[in-house]
């Protein structure tokens, strides 16, 4: 049975169970699935997975059986080093962290690039600290 993009809709908790649960109750079945989740991926380690991907050239695809790395990983890094995402966090911390960096290449640090680099680590903590409330 080909399942594409199994993962949508579902829960994170049952995309981390679903594949088990239909090789469980169609012992005869074969399945093929294809999903971008983070949680099916990690959690899929005891079955056949491949994984594809395109080169940098994207002229060809790269088929990697039974990648048991991914196993270890937490979903930010499967996003990154599975995905090819610069980041897993949101575009706003991202574009803050960014701004952050260059002000900081600055030399020496002028008194309004000093102001702006301490704005931007306060608003990075408000969003931190919004995200964890």
């Amino acid at each position: 049975m080909l399942i594409d993009e199994i993962d949508l809709h579902l829960h994170p908790h049952w995309q981390r169970t679903i594949m088990k649960q239909f090789s469980e109750h169609f012992p005869n079945v074969q399945f093929v699935a294809t999903t971008h989740s983070p949680l099916m991926i990690t959690s899929m380690t005891d079955v056949n997975v491949a994984v594809l991907s395109q080169t940098d050239a994207r002229d060809h695809v790269v088929i990697e059986n039974d990648p048991r790395v991914v196993e270890s990983w937490r979903s930010d890094q499967t996003l990154v080093n599975l995905f090819g995402l610069e980041t897993a966090r949101s575009a706003r911390i991202e574009a803050l962290m960014k701004e952050r960096e260059t002000l900081l290449q600055e030399t020496p640090l002028t008194a309004r690039a000093e102001e702006r680099l301490r704005h931007r680590v306060r608003l990075f903590c408000v969003e931190v600290y919004l995200a964890h409330s």
